[in-house]
């Protein structure tokens, strides 16, 4: 009954693209039950004679054996093939994330941020898009390290890292660029238009930092750029970096987008 079951149940759920190889096997198996079957009704018809007797049946019996026995070692291997398969891509894509995620935020690692902001400055340009990066910048970090430890210093960074993430658009990407820095990439958004995620942020990281022995919360400073067709990846990040400094001379807890003076050709962060 088993592997009757077996058999009607690899019919049943089986992929539609290898529907057929299914089929084919689960033919096999029920051999093997035809098989059991034959052999009952043999015996019940002629309980005088044991079951391999008669050469025409000891003949059916032996066929039906030999392919129901081939199809149900082939059956279970390609299951245990496939399960392996399963557990092996599994595997991979835990891997995978493990190589491009930050391991106490999981966010993107600085690697992964790295050819995704390569990948969206070619389409920008090519297309004529326009592709901002923010930085974000936990305020006074080194003090709730010293203060509070460097334990209560990561849980700090994971409820950041964690409200960074709720925060975004599905097309946006988010990294930590190192230390208490997070980088944010904002496909088809000018600078302007990065205010909106800007505010968000500002707004609500405070509140929701979750940190008992720090009910004050804690800030964040940003800053932004919006790509240039001459900016090299390094140029935009050091665009969002120089108006992240201004945002943080200018007393933290506040958002400055870059600027570029026409006049002296020196940088000029506005809020």
């Amino acid at each position: 009954m088993l592997t009757l079951y077996t058999a009607l149940k690899f019919i049943v759920y089986a992929p539609e693209k290898e529907r057929h190889i299914y089929y084919f096997f689960a033919f096999f198996v029920l051999m093997t039950v035809l098989s059991l079957i034959t052999r009952a009704i043999y015996w019940v018809v002629h309980p005088d004679q044991t079951l391999f007797s008669g050469n025409n049946i000891h003949s059916l019996h032996f066929y039906f054996d030999l392919l129901g026995q081939v199809g149900t070692n082939a059956l279970f291997i390609m299951i245990y093939s496939k399960d392996a398969e399963a557990r092996l891509s599994k595997a991979m894509e835990e891997l995978h994330e493990t190589a491009i995620r930050d391991k106490l935020t999981r966010l993107h690692n600085r690697i992964k941020i790295d050819e995704i902001l390569t990948h969206e400055r070619e389409r920008s340009i090519r297309y004529s898009h326009p592709l901002s990066v923010m930085i974000v910048d936990i305020d006074l970090f080194k003090n709730v390290n010293d203060k509070f430890g460097h334990l209560v210093g990561d849980l700090v960074l994971q409820k950041t890292a964690s409200q960074i993430a709720r925060s975004i658009r599905a097309v946006d990407s988010a990294g930590r660029w190192g230390g208490e820095e997070f980088v944010i990439i904002l496909p088809e958004t000018s600078s302007e238009d990065a205010l909106i995620l800007g505010r968000k942020i500002l707004h609500s990281v405070p509140v929701n930092s979750g940190v008992d022995c720090m009910p004050e919360g804690v800030t964040v400073s940003l800053g932004v750029a919006q790509l240039e067709e001459s900016d090299k990846i390094n140029d935009l990040l050091r665009k969002a970096d120089t108006a992240l400094y201004s945002a943080k001379k200018k007393g933290r807890n506040r958002l400055e987008i870059f600027k570029q003076s026409i006049k002296n050709n020196e940088p000029a962060p506005s809020s």
